[in-house]
Order: structure tokens, then sequence, then C-alpha cells
């Protein structure tokens, strides 16, 4: 990343070279080097080192230059320079950051938190943990950081990839990475805003931001084999067996690791047992139109229900010289999911009218998935190089419910209801791949990019249903019946470029241009046909489909960014052109040519206070397609009472989002302050219309919607907001020996929708507080206590008097002591209350897991414990949704108590 450029017409030289460590001569990697005029200190060059601990500063005007390097775990460097020509083998020996003197280690308090420029830095050494702790029981104890239900926190927002030593560790899924890598190893944890490729290479945020982790490991752990084996077998046929193996040899990382379970383990990490309290998972099939698609490359989504999971994964990454570095996962998963749901639906409708929908039944499934992912990094010279990152997900699925659902119009009158069975076969192929090419020209600043996407997919699915209904109608008439077949064949595709270019503009401004084009296709086949008895079906035309359609996208626009020693920013503008084509000949010859025009404006502002203390501010206006499903008017009747359909009348959506961050530390005081804002108006927002006839209604493609059922259709509409904003704030308490992280947090959400055509607005307020004490006085003792509570305002513009507002809280006490001899006792233990939900959903129950066990074997590397789940049998699954249309309340299958004894054993071998 180029910040300054002195002098940036004179004629440069080329300084180059490799960092490392002064214990073990390893290469250090993503380290922040400057190089500063010394008569002016203001005007200088900024680099990042590559994964190998290579830098390079192209086109150095020849002067008396300062080199400053920073890299994390290491003491700040700073060396005296006279650069006059050339220098390609320059080598730096850096000190790992100890405190010492004349071997008398200085015992000074590590401060638990730094926070330094976008990154802010826990050292692992000032959160004790147990002897055989993962890297999860680490992360969990630090300030702002929470791991629930499988999704990894940190400072109010989803982590998504994990590195380590500043390489990518099992692609986007957080958790087995975590899992993977004992506590022990670890140096350094560092949460970071990571930018994309391209942006990191131009300097100019694009928007495309994620949460990521970077673990840096101790400098003794980087060499050797280590890792973990264990086998348990309980009660009810319960068992639980896994195994991860680390080989690390330098840049050489090999990490394998594989699992078997029926004790709910997805993705190499314990699911949270306890309720969640939180989802959007509907009721019964697809009453809620999502954007987008695609998925985590590597993370398989966890389930409701019991689960049975076999899995195994493979990390791995290298280098080749100092040219070619590389990276990668391979996951496959077989998962087993056995539910039985309950919801409880209330719609929001005006004066007395109200419809409750009730649905309980039993869902399984059977799903396998293969998933790969690759990024090769080369350095063709000095000046040039690629990067490909290529994704391929392989999956297979057989599912099938069996539902029972009812719509009760007015209180103790059942207004329509469906017995049906559903099952479904569904194989997919999807590949991805960007090629991304960066070329640095001999002028300081000035840079050009090339991205190109390429990407197809694949989808077969063969659907059954038989549902038998009862509809108002039909009172005289009585039920009718179904009996049909889908079969689903849809393949895409899509390329793309994404170009950009960069020129500097005096001592410390740069312009950006950039022009990126996109065009993807899409054909689509879909037909159901009815049995019209003696094993004949016949093609319904009101449930079929048959289009293609065509996405053409092209943008451009430009951006300034300035760049001062404590004060940055940028602020431009994007021209975008979308045109849509789609020609359909079932269920009704029709083609649909939409073009949409959008100016995109974008800013954004860094200042730096001092080393510890940072405001982050992002400006950013975007725009949301409609899908290809939106738009089409085919109906989806999977739930014969939730039927949807889409509509080709749609427009794009335009949205606002503003982004803060404010970072205060105060390493001195061991206290750090972090502060999150993030707020969204969209307009021609894409929200849900539900039509609730009162009468048989024939659609317009022919499809007959009885009374009873209902329609859902998506629509734009104005008026969509939404805000977000936490704060965490952590510090010592020296009175037992731990660490204290407090938490507030606040979410707001105005959500237009239509029912029955009125206009209504569901306005969600959300407020959260927690606190966390975390034990740090001893290896053998470990305890934390947590305590979040979390009270949601719910009101509807149709139904401003009903109060939907509920409230749930979670007392937490674990707690695991290791005795000298190697008994160990643990004690986990949580007090979970739900109150305003539906009267069957408020629950108020304890979740209690104990263990005893010995440690054996050599070193007490081995362990058998004696473990009891949920000992008062006591467990439950609850959520609650919140949508534009109405509040459901949604409760699942779960573990009960069970009995287990395991066998694990921990190894270690370092050189």
């Amino acid at each position: 990343m180029l910040l300054f450029s002195p002098n940036i017409y004179a004629q440069g030289v080329v300084f180059q070279g490799t960092l490392r460590d002064s214990l073990d001569q390893t290469e250090i990697p993503m380290a922040y080097l400057s190089l500063s005029v010394q008569a002016d200190q203001t005007l200088r060059y900024a680099v990042y080192a590559d994964t190998a601990g290579n830098f390079y500063f192209p086109n150095v005007i020849p002067d008396n230059y300062l080199l400053y390097i920073n890299a994390f775990g290491y003491r700040e460097k700073y060396i005296p320079l006279h650069i006059e020509s050339s220098i390609s083998d320059f080598s730096v020996m850096i000190s790992p950051d100890i405190q010492s003197l004349e071997g008398i280690v200085i015992k000074g308090r590590i401060p638990p938190v730094e926070n330094k420029g976008d990154t802010t830095v826990y050292n692992a050494s000032a959160f004790k943990t147990l002897p055989d702790a993962d890297a999860e029981a680490l992360v969990k104890k630090l300030p702002g950081v929470t791991v629930r239900n499988g999704e990894v926190t940190a400072q109010g927002e989803k982590v998504t990839e994990i590195y380590v030593d500043g390489k990518p560790f099992f692609g986007q899924d957080p958790n087995t990475a975590l899992k993977s890598l004992p506590a022990d190893i670890i140096d350094k944890v560092e949460i970071l805003d990571r930018g994309s490729d391209q942006a990191l290479f131009t300097g100019f945020d694009d928007g495309d931001r994620i949460k990521a982790i970077n673990i840096v490991t101790k400098k003794d752990r980087r060499n050797g084999a280590f890792g973990r084996g264990y086998l348990g077998y309980g009660s009810d046929e319960r068992y639980n067996a896994g195994a991860t193996l680390n080989l690390f040899n330098g840049n050489r990382r090999i990490t394998l690791l594989g699992i078997s379970n029926n004790i709910n383990q997805q993705n190499f990490s314990s699911d949270d047992l306890a309720g969640l309290v939180s989802g959007d998972r509907m009721a019964g099939g697809p009453g809620r139109f999502r954007r987008g698609g695609g998925g985590d490359d590597f993370l398989v989504s966890q389930q409701n229900g019991i689960t049975r999971t076999s899995a195994l994964g493979l990390n791995f990454s290298d280098s080749i010289g100092r040219k070619v570095s590389f990276s990668g996962s391979y996951f496959y998963n077989r998962a087993n999911n056995a539910n039985t749901q309950y919801v409880n639906r209330n719609y929001f409708m005006s004066g007395d009218s109200s419809q409750i929908y009730r649905q309980s039944g039993d869902e399984n499934s059977i799903a396998q998935n293969h998933r790969l992912n690759m990024r090769i990094d080369y350095k063709i010279d000095s000046a040039n190089s690629i990067l490909l990152t290529p994704r391929l997900t392989v999956s297979h699925q057989d599912a099938g419910s069996k539902l029972f659902s009812e719509s009760i119009f007015s209180p103790g009158s059942i207004y329509s209801s469906s017995n049906n069975e559903y099952a479904q076969q569904s194989q997919s192929v999807d590949f991805r791949n960007n090629a991304l090419y960066r070329h640095s020209f001999r002028k300081k600043g000035r840079t050009l990019s090339v991205d190109l996407e390429t990407a197809f997919a694949i989808l077969n699915a063969d659907n059954s249903l038989q549902a038998i209904n009862s509809y108002a109608s039909d009172v005289r008439n009585g039920s009718d019946s179904l009996n049909q077949k889908t079969d689903l064949r849809q393949n895409s595709y899509t390329l793309g470029t994404d170009l950009r270019y960069t020129e500097p503009l005096g001592k410390t401004g740069q312009l950006m241009f950039r022009y990126e084009v996109e065009l993807s296709n899409r054909d689509y086949d879909k037909e159901t046909a009815d049995l019209q008895g003696a094993g004949l079906y016949r093609l319904d035309s009101t449930l079929s489909g048959n289009y293609a359609s065509q996405y053409l996208t092209n943008e451009g626009g430009m951006a300034y960014r300035l760049n001062l020693k404590k004060l940055s920013g940028s602020v431009g503008i994007n021209y975008q052109n979308a045109r849509l084509t789609n020609h359909q000949v079932l269920p009704t010859e029709s083609s649909i040519n939409q073009s949409f025009n959008a100016l995109l404006p974008n800013a954004m502002l860094r200042y730096t206070v001092s080393k510890e203390k940072t405001i982050r501010v992002f400006y950013r206006a975007g725009t949301s397609l409609p899908s290809v499903n939106q738009l089409n008017n085919i109906v989806n009747n999977s739930n014969p009472l939730l039927v949807s359909q889409g509509n080709p009348d749609l427009k794009q959506e335009y949205n606002h989002r503003v982004f803060t961050r404010i970072a205060l530390g105060k390493s001195e005081a061991y206290k750090s302050l972090n502060i999150f804002a993030f707020v969204q108006n969209t307009h021609n927002y894409i929200g849900n219309a539900v039509l609730m006839p009162t009468a048989d209604t024939l659609l317009s493609n022919g499809y007959l919607l009885r009374e009873g059922a209902q329609l859902t259709t998506p629509a734009n509409m104005s008026g969509y907001w939404t805000a977000r904003s936490s704060l965490t704030y952590s510090f010592p308490l020296d009175l037992i020996k731990s660490n204290i992280g407090l938490t507030t947090g606040y979410t707001y959400s105005r959500t237009p929708g239509l029912v029955n055509n009125e206009r209504n607005f569901v306005n969600n307020h959300g407020i959260t507080e927690g606190i966390t004490i975390g034990s740090n006085f001893s290896h053998n003792f470990d305890f934390t206590l947590g305590y979040i509570a979390s009270y949601n305002i719910v009101n509807s513009v149709l139904r401003p008097e009903s109060n939907q507002n509920y409230f749930f809280h979670t007392l937490e006490f674990k707690a695991e002591y290791v005795f000298n001899n190697g008994f160990l006792l643990q004690s986990n233990i949580g007090q979970y209350l739900y109150r305003g939900l539906s009267t069957s959903f408020n629950r108020d129950f304890v979740l209690w897991n104990v263990g005893v066990g010995k440690k054996i074997l050599k070193d007490q590397r081995g362990e058998l414990r004696l473990s009891v789940f949920d000992i008062l049998n006591q467990n439950n699954s609850i959520a609650r949704n919140v949508t534009e249309n109405y509040v459901e309340d949604v409760g699942n299958s779960i573990l009960n108590r069970y009995f287990m004894l395991t066998f694990s054993y921990n190894f270690r071998q370092f050189k």
C-alpha cells in the first residue's frame, strides 16, 4: 500500500529485502514498513511485507532515509539509511518483544489489549487458560469477542475469516480454525477489518470489508507436530470421536482433522446447545425472499434439531521460493439431521382482524458437501503479480418433511388446514474464480490492477408433494388433495472484469479511475406435474416455468485520496447502469427488459489521535438488483397454505450506509474501549406483500389461490431503516485477578410491508447489556461468569395496541479445576429466561453440564473424563423471528440428558 510520494517525478531506484526473526531466522510476515526522508519526515513511502516476510519499495528517490519497522510480537525498529542505487537483498533481523535484562526477566504486567491503528491486538499471555485448552477457549476470554451457536463475533460484527501468521486458515470457517489450534502456541490475537485484495493493493477502500482474526503463533511453536485425538461413548448410544493433526515447518503448514458424532457437533465445534433467541427459518417453505446467493466457501450451516455428523478437513499453506505462495482448504461433511418443529405466528392486521398461523411437523435431511478453496499468489517480478482464488462446492441433499399447518382467522375458528408430505433430492455444483493482476509502474503511486471473475453453477432438483388441504370454501365440498412432482434444472454463468488505475496527485494525494463490467446468464426450467390417476401425470403450467435471463452491469467512476500524518480520507463517485432481459415461456409467454441507472457516491475519513486512539467513518451508496426468482411469476406451493410468487415489475434497491468505529486504548492502564455504529437507509426496499383472500382468487397466471391460503409477493417499498451500535469496555479487576468485559448494544429496524394492500411498518428496538468476568490468575483453575440481557420493543403501525415486546436473559457460570495430581472437576451451569413470547414458549430453565476426570500417561497428556450433559433434563430450543408482516415463535428438537465417557490425548513435538 503506497501512502506518500516524495518527489514523484524524479527517477527512482528499487529497495527490497526480507524481515527475519533474530532468534530462529524465520520470516516475519505482514509487517508494516515506512521510509521517511530524514530532512522532512512528513514525506515517506509505506508498504506491508508479504506472507513470506519480503518487502518491496519501487521508485525510491536517492536520499537519506529512516526505515521504520512495526511487526506484531516484535520490538519496533528504526534504521537510518542512505540509498543511492537499487538494493535487492537487504536483510533485517528483528528481536521478539521480550522484556529482559542480562538474563533476568523483568516481571511487568503485559497489557491484555492494545489498539494499533486499525487493528486490535490481544496478548495471549495476559489471558490464562487450562493446559489443554484450544484457541476457542482463549478467544472466548477476549473482551468484545463472543463464540455462540457456531458464530464468532468481534466488536459487534461477525468474524468470517481466520489467518494464522498472516496466512488464510480453513477458508471461511472460524470455528474450525479455532478448534484446530491449541491455546498454548498462540502469542497474540489480532482483530482487524480486512479490505478486498484489490483495495489493499490500490489503497482505496471499496466497501468490501470483512471482520477477520489473525492468530500470531509463538516463534518456538512454528516447527513441529501437535494435535489432539478423542473418543467417547455414552448413554442412548451417544458417541463423539475426532482428531486433529498439525504439521508446521516454517512456511509449510498442514492441518488434518476429522469428526464423527451424534451429539450435534458440526463444523468441528460444539453448538451452544442452550435455547436460541434469533433466527430466520421460515415455517413450511419460502415466505421470505432473499437477495443474492452462494454461501460460505468452507462452513456448513448449523441446523436445528439433532444431527449425526461425519466430516474430514484439510488445510495447507506453503511457498515456492520467493515468488509463489499458496494456501487452500478441503472439507467434506455428511450430516444426517432430524428435527421436530413447532411454529406459532401472529400477523399484523388492522382493526379487529387477526390471523394466527400454526405449524408442527417432522423434518429430516441427509446432506453431503465437498468444498475446496485455494489462494495462489505469484510474483512475476518486482512490478507484476497475479493472485488466483478458485472455489468449488459440490453438494447433494435428500430432504423430507411431514407437516400439519392451520390458519385461524378468529379465536377458536380453524380457517384452513393442511396435512402435507414434501420430499426433495438435489445436486449442485458451484465454481468461482478470481484472477487479479497487479502492476506497479516506476512512478510512485501509479498502479494498474485488473480482476477477472468467472463463475458457473448447476442445480438439479426433483421434488414431490402430497397434501390434503381444507379451506373455508370447502365446508360443503370437503377437502381437496394434491399429488405432484417437480423437476428443476437451473444453469448459470458469470463473467466480469474490474479495472482500477491509480495516479499520484501532488505529494499527499492520489486519484483512482475504475471501470467494472459484469455479465450474468441463467437458464431456468421447472416442470410441475399433477397425478391424474393410474400413475399418469399432467403438466401444470401454473406451477411450471421456463425462462432465460441476462444481467449486464456497467459501472465506472473515480475517487480522490488524501494522506496526511494523522488524517487520511477519500471521496469518490461511480455511475452504474444495469440492464435486465428475461424471456419466459411458462407459465405464460412474456419478456422483461429493464434498465436501472444510479449515481453511487462514497467517502472515507480516518483520524489518528494517537497510537492507540483512532476514529474511522465510512459512507457508501450501493444498489441491490432483484433476483430473477423475485422477478418471475412462477408460483411455489411447497406449503399449500403459504404460497409465494415473484413480481416482474420490481426495481433495484438503492441504499446509503454509514459506518463508524472509534478505538480508544490505554495500554499502560490495561484498558480498552471500542465503539461501533452502523446506519442504513434503503429506497425501493424489496419487502413482502401478503395477500389473505376472503374468497377463492384466480391469479394472473391461472393459479387458483384458495380462501384460507395466503400469497406472498416481493414488492418495492419506501421507508426502510436499520441501525446497530455496540460498545465494549475491558479492564482488569485486581481484587480477584480477573479481566472484566462490559458490552452494551442497540439495534433498530424500521421495515415496511403490505398486508392485504395495507401499508405496515414494523419498528423493532433491541437493547442488550452484558458483563463477563474471566479468571486470570491460574493455569489450573479457570472460570467465566457471564450475564447478558436483551429487551426488544416491537410495534406495528397496523396494530399499534399490539404488545409484541419480549425479553430474554442468560446467566452462565463455567468453571474447571485441575488438581496437581491430575484429577479434574468441571461444571457449566446456565439459567435461561424467556418472557413476552407466545404462552407455550415462555420458558425458564437451567442447563447444567458436569464432568469429572483424571489426567493420565506421561506429562499428563492423556485424559479420562465422565461427563453428564443437561443433568437436570431441562434443555430447550426457542427462537423468535420478527418480520415486516408477522411475529413468530419457533421451537425445535434439542438434545437432553445423556452420559458420556471420553478418552483424549494431546501430543506436542516441537523442534
